[in-house]
């Protein structure tokens, strides 16, 4: 139903940076890469930009980097009007099941994943087997066998 892209191009940033600042900003246009907080990061790998597609359309995203040992998710965002249909869910799934892929690309030994949810969304992420580590929520991986 859902799948992932990673945003590499001008094109693709831009995208995914318009549908960001459309939901954080509650329908604020986005109209050039250069008025973006992000892009540049993105740009050179310092952040993941993954989009979220529902049948070849973008319907949200998530920005990732490392924190230390962890992968940070820096925001996750659905469209309104697609909440509540699992995509959130599938994007932390997603970033739990590829470990390994996010170790090899930031060349860490990753011991979990934390963010700083909006007090909103606390209980989406308690939900997703995250909880409370200080001030942001933490999901540990599963120790290697």
């Amino acid at each position: 139903m859902y799948m992932l892209k990673l945003a590499t191009t001008n094109d693709e940033i831009l995208e995914f940076e318009q549908l960001r600042t459309k939901v954080f900003s509650r329908g604020k246009e986005l109209d050039s890469l250069e008025k973006s907080p992000y892009a540049r990061h993105i740009k050179n790998g310092d952040l993941l930009a993954f989009q979220c597609l529902k049948e070849g359309k973008q319907i949200g995203g998530m920005l990732l980097a490392t924190d230390k040992n962890n992968i940070k998710i820096h925001r996750l965002f659905v469209e309104e009007k697609e909440r509540s249909n699992g995509a959130g869910s599938f994007m932390l799934d997603y970033v739990y099941k590829h470990k390994e892929f996010f170790e090899d690309y930031y060349g860490l030994d990753l011991s979990g994943i934390i963010m700083e949810p909006l007090n909103s969304s606390v209980d989406f992420y308690f939900n997703n087997g995250y909880d409370y580590s200080g001030f942001q929520m933490y999901k540990q991986y599963e120790k290697r066998k």
